[in-house]
């Protein structure tokens, strides 16, 4: 039986968001930088003995995060998710290739909202508005998105500088700043979004794009 030890580590670049992409083969050993095509280096991979460590500049709060996994649980699981240590959102991956390209389908549309080259200057500040989406689709996920009338059918518009959660079946609505370092602490903080009455409510901002997937 022929065993597949090459694995694919995925996540974005932190500098232009750009998809990074890496090859590595479980029985690896040594140190390497994991740069993108802009030249900003993106990871730093190595391996110590029984483990395998991976520190990459997280896309969402632009800090970096230290993963560290055991050598046999990469031959084991087909796929590993590497998430941001503050919003608990994925921002890569590692494991078999097909697996990890099958789980990036899943958040490849938030990701592909804020940083696709086409949209470079539809955001104020696009590591502070991906923050936010995330933050919010996180609550989503573990059913800690809802509103009042009890609905949990949300969509979400997003502007240049803000996001705004409107319910499908009532209205009502709550909007989030997205332009500044501050900003995602409002969404981190809360426990859960339950949005209110739509009265009084001001209609979208003009220029708001949704946000798939969401």
């Amino acid at each position: 039986m022929l065993v597949d030890t090459e694995r694919t580590l995925v996540f974005r670049c932190s500098a232009c968001g750009r998809q990074v992409e890496r090859s590595i083969s479980i029985f690896w050993a040594g140190d390497d930088a994991v740069r993108c095509e802009c030249g900003e280096t993106g990871a730093q991979i190595r391996r110590t003995g029984r483990a395998f460590h991976a520190v990459i500049r997280c896309v969402a709060c632009e800090r970096a995060h230290a993963y560290h996994m055991r050598v046999a649980e990469l031959a084991r699981r087909s796929v590993l998710t590497l998430s941001c240590h503050d919003s608990h959102f994925a921002i890569g991956y590692i494991g078999e290739d097909e697996a990890v390209h099958e789980a990036l389908l899943h958040h490849e549309s938030l990701e592909n909202l804020v940083f696709d080259p086409d949209y470079a200057d539809s955001f104020d500040h696009p590591q502070v508005m991906y923050e936010t989406l995330a933050l919010i689709q996180a609550k989503a996920e573990v059913g800690r998105l809802d509103c009042v009338c009890g609905s949990d059918r949300i969509e979400v518009d997003v502007a240049n500088d803000r996001v705004r959660l409107v319910c499908a079946d009532c209205g009502g609505s709550a909007e989030f700043a997205a332009s500044s370092d501050d900003d995602p602490e409002r969404v981190r903080a809360a426990q859960r979004i339950t949005l209110g009455s739509p009265e009084g409510m001001e209609s979208a901002p003009k220029g708001e794009r949704r946000a798939p997937g969401l």
